[in-house]
């Protein structure tokens, strides 16, 4: 049993008769004793999909049942049941699986052009391999777990993220960098269970890649914005098995895969009329670089996207310039020359001292909620903002410091401002590192989010002297 609301159970003996076929066409009747088990739920509430929430049926109050084995006269006892070891080697003898584990590289003779005992060091030979094979073959979409189609993505040039990670692994080991699968369930599938191990669970894998003798990175055929750890945020489960011919499977955590940060600067001078002129130097990494590069491809062309970026923050751009936006990175470094026009109501200005705010209203808007808040990924960021004030003018109102953090110290923010002579200092910090909270935990989360927005609404008032 499992899930939130209780369910009353009444277990019954019954007597139960079966007509057993044996043999040579027999027949011979068999009574047994059995359990005639009811379970009953009362007001339970609708289940339903709800943002910030992967597969709603994780939460669902139900009983499962697990047949063991079967044991009739005149046969031997049949065992159903497995252990995780025995699927490891279950998968390790299947012809579309264990086999496609030492299939030969499609692509061996045209690797020679990488050059890859020249490079500095194996994660850049990683790095060197994908991006060759991304090429070739590009991802159609589909998760898959076997790999027999994997002929025919070679051909046709496209294919699922699991023939893509069979050909990846056999150019790895061509390379000379060991390579494993992780087996999983991806997060809208469902979670995979510890307690009950099947596979018929397992719908999808990824590759863990040795990139130093101690340490793992994981790559996967559907990467098309990220990198290695930074995968789409469906297969940063928290119940990954990661498999070894040789040293059996283990299991991985790959829910907090990465570093996931903006690190921002910006500087800009208030004019008198209210105008605000400036630059931002922001450097993106992981899942924040994925997501920057996937709604630039999403839009027709850069000046779409300047467009779209204009209209987001309220701002005009007058010089935009990226570094690694179309390469296989970790990060992306972006320049932003902008204008902004701040309210002017006779000799006062009101500016927001963030510039570019980070939440503007809380994303949280239900009173209560049912199901837990499942969050993507880890994030973290930091943006440190020097405005010069308009000669002549005078602070009026300045925001008061911030410093929260939620009970288990998880979720961060810290909001300093500060002036010195003509310039305002404004350094923003937020961190959340907590996946997972309880429907429990939901007005706590939503205040504290609430209290974020509303610190990064708040104004600056100048006054003319």
């Amino acid at each position: 049993m499992r899930g939130p609301h209780p369910m009353a159970s009444k277990d019954e003996t019954s007597s139960l008769t079966f007509l057993l076929s044996l043999p040579g066409g027999q027949t011979e009747m068999l009574s047994c004793n059995g359990r005639h088990m009811i379970f009953t739920g009362e007001h339970l509430p609708a289940l339903r999909p709800d943002n910030y929430v992967w597969c709603a049926n994780d939460y669902m109050s139900s009983v499962y049942f697990e047949l063991r084995g079967v044991d009739f006269p005149g046969s031997f006892y049949r065992s159903f049941t497995h252990t995780w070891e025995e699927i490891d080697q279950m998968l390790l003898q299947d012809e579309d699986f264990g086999a496609m584990l030492k299939m030969r590289n499609p692509y061996r003779d045209e690797m020679a052009s990488l050059s890859l005992d020249q490079l500095p060091d194996r994660q850049n030979r990683i790095a060197a391999i994908y991006t060759f094979l991304k090429q070739k073959i590009s991802w159609n979409g589909q998760y898959g777990l076997y790999g027999n189609e994997v002929k025919k993505a070679v051909k046709n040039g496209t294919g699922s993220n699991a023939d893509i990670n069979f050909i990846l692994m056999s150019m790895l080991r061509d390379a000379q960098i060991p390579c494993y699968p992780a087996v999983m369930s991806r997060k809208d599938r469902g979670i995979l269970p510890y307690s009950y191990p099947s596979i018929q669970k397992l719908n999808t894998f990824i590759v863990g890649i040795a990139d130093t003798d101690s340490t793992l990175v994981f790559l996967d055929g559907s990467v098309i914005n990220g990198y290695m750890n930074t995968l789409p945020p469906v297969l940063m489960v928290n119940r990954a098995r990661l498999i070894s011919e040789t040293a059996g499977g283990r299991w991985m955590n790959l829910s907090k895969l990465g570093k996931n940060q903006i690190r921002a600067t910006v500087r800009a001078q208030i004019h008198p009329n209210g105008q605000i002129t400036g630059d931002r130097n922001a450097v993106y990494m992981g899942q924040y670089a994925a997501n920057l590069r996937r709604r630039y491809y999403a839009a027709k062309d850069s000046t779409e996207y300047i467009n779209q970026l204009e209209t987001e923050e309220n701002i005009k751009v007058k010089k935009f310039e990226t570094r690694e936006l179309n390469v296989f990175s970790p990060r992306i470094t972006e320049f932003l020359d902008f204008e902004k026009q701040a309210t002017v109501n006779d000799d006062l200005i009101y500016v927001s001292p963030m510039i570019f705010l980070h939440v503007s209203k809380c994303p949280f808007i239900q009173t209560e909620r049912q199901l837990p808040l499942e969050m993507p990924y880890t994030e973290h960021i930091l943006q440190a903002t020097m405005l010069t004030i308009p000669e002549g003018y005078a602070v009026e109102e300045l925001p008061k410091p911030l410093n929260l953090k939620t009970e288990d110290g998880q979720d961060i923010v810290r909001y300093n401002i500060s002036q010195s002579g003509n310039t305002i200092n404004v350094t923003y910090t937020f961190i959340a590192n907590k996946l997972l909270h309880l429907a429990t935990e939901y007005p706590t989360v939503k205040m504290f989010w609430e209290n974020v927005a509303e610190k990064n609404n708040e104004l600056i008032v100048l006054k003319k002297q």
